[in-house]
């Protein structure tokens, strides 16, 4: 099996232990967070990867929501926040440099003193 064939198996086990766990659980928010978690890893093992970077959108509407999302976030998940949204502009810039758009994204500067 390949790399790929083996993330998507390793993808597929973290759903199914969510959905053990849903079986077993009565709390109705507990239930929501663990639908919603196997929802996401069955999604990531039946994503199909793009060769010809057809991502960008996707990618730039991403990293647009992970900032969005850091101005309304509570103070222990801002930076992690922040920090996806620098990841998806990092795969955009390494992606597609070539491409206009990218001036579109505020920079981040993302630093932990500036969050304190």
């Amino acid at each position: 099996m390949n790399r790929l064939g083996q993330t998507r198996d390793h993808y597929k086990r973290h759903a199914r232990a969510c959905l053990a766990v849903l079986a077993k659980t009565k709390n109705p928010a507990s239930q929501a967070m663990l639908t919603a978690m196997a929802h996401t890893w069955l999604t990531l093992a039946e994503a199909q990867p793009a060769a010809d970077g057809s991502y960008a959108e996707q990618y730039k509407c991403n990293a647009q929501e992970a900032l969005e999302r850091s101005s309304k976030a509570e103070q222990d998940s801002r930076m992690m926040w922040l920090q996806l949204a620098e990841s998806w502009r990092r795969l955009l810039g390494a992606k597609l440099s070539h491409r206009s758009g990218l001036a579109e994204l505020p920079v981040t500067g993302i630093n932990r003193a500036s969050l304190q």
